[in-house]
């Protein structure tokens, strides 16, 4: 099987190069277009990566662009990277050189997308993204939000293949500035041909709900979004994931308002259309500590940890889907006197967390606690230490 990368990049020569080199050994070519408007420094790197190298002209859509690049490849399979996607090498690699070996009958291959990692590798935002196609057999439709138009049964997901974003500071303000711009030109174009366009109506509201200055236009395209989709979809639908998307983000507009029996409505709300998501279930936990209920808070963090990742075409979390509920439950344990559960819970911690200083004090004081009580059975001293710690 012929493997070909496939990449379109405008100003990216700081990461390009290291994108490239970190997959080179598993792809049989590599295919650029680089933007028409693109800086000298990117033509360069490109120059010296590319196989096939071409110029395309910006045309406000993505799937334009991305389908352009994809035509100029000759490779059985095409993988798909933006010049700031950096594979993780250990764990994708063998993956990737065993799908070379036996490619499966199917048309698109899905993989992690990771945000912002931190110092542990727990990334701000993760959520499954199409990584490779089978060429001629998929493509990418829509010009924000692009996807690929395949049927479901003909995509795999291998959790195996993570990419990391690692854009450059100055290079991801400026790309969040111009998509936030064009997205929402676009999406409101498409609500001028279509107000019930659903798909533009929630992705207008994502767009507006990165920026407090628009909660209230956030709230109208949320709102519209669920009494124009109500009594569509079923159980596992893409409607039903994106009315929970809706409802779970006027949750949290509500929260910033203080308008807790608002948010509690539609975290309930979220949960009735998406059982199997934790975002909901922690926000449930957040509001119930708000309001000092803090046995129904335990509930709802336990309840979260119940739920295994999804593998849903949207953006998850990561600090709720791995270290966050085990926190919120240590600190809750901790106070009802049940040490021993909450050093389980902090353990938990530290295994996505091992260098993180909060969990590591709150070990210490745990076992110290633990140890001067045999076997930590006793309440927690009156100095109140251990919460400290654990705060």
């Amino acid at each position: 099987m012929k493997l070909s990368l496939a990449m379109m990049v405008k100003n990216e020569a700081e990461t390009m190069g290291r994108v490239i080199e970190n997959i080179r050994e598993v792809v049989d070519e590599v295919v650029i277009c680089v933007d028409d408007q693109a800086d000298e420094l990117t033509w360069k790197s490109a120059e010296m990566y590319a196989d096939k190298l071409y110029k395309f002209t910006w045309r406000n859509d993505f799937s334009y662009a991305r389908n352009n690049v994809i035509s100029k490849c000759t490779g059985d399979w095409v993988m798909i990277l933006d010049g700031h996607d950096l594979l993780v090498r250990e764990c994708s690699i063998p993956i990737i050189q065993e799908i070379k070996r036996n490619p499966p009958d199917v048309d698109a291959i899905s993989g992690y997308m990771y945000l912002n990692c931190d110092e542990n590798g727990v990334p701000e935002l993760f959520y499954p993204q199409v990584r490779m196609i089978r060429r001629g057999f998929a493509w990418f439709v829509n010009p924000v939000h692009n996807v690929i138009d395949v049927a479901r049964d003909r995509q795999m997901f291998y959790p195996q293949i993570v990419v990391k974003h690692i854009p450059s500071v100055d290079r991801m303000q400026a790309r969040r500035l111009q998509r936030v711009e064009m997205n929402a030109d676009v999406l409101k174009a498409n609500l001028r041909r279509d107000k019930k366009d659903l798909r533009s109506m929630l992705y207008l509201g994502n767009t507006y709900g990165d920026y407090p200055d628009h909660y209230k236009k956030a709230k109208g395209c949320f709102t519209a979004y669920l009494k124009v989709s109500k009594g569509m979809g079923g159980r596992g639908s893409f409607i039903n994931a994106e009315r929970y998307e809706a409802c779970l983000a006027l949750a949290q507009i509500y929260v910033g308002e203080k308008k807790f029996d608002e948010s509690r409505k539609y975290a309930l709300a979220a949960l009735d259309n998406i059982w199997n998501r934790r975002e909901a279930y922690c926000l449930l936990g957040d509001l119930a500590l708000m309001q000092d209920f803090k046995d129904e808070a335990l509930f709802w963090y336990q309840a979260a940890l119940w739920i295994k990742t999804p593998v849903l075409p949207t953006f998850l979390h990561g600090a709720i889907y791995s270290y966050a509920p085990h926190w919120q439950c240590a600190k809750l344990y901790a106070e009802m006197g049940q040490l021993d559960v909450a050093l389980h819970h902090v353990t938990e911690c530290l295994r996505f967390k091992p260098r993180e200083p909060q969990f590591l004090n709150a070990r210490k004081e745990l076992e110290k606690v633990m140890a001067a009580s045999n076997g930590g059975q006793q309440q927690v001293p009156e100095s109140k230490s251990l919460l400290t710690a654990v705060s």
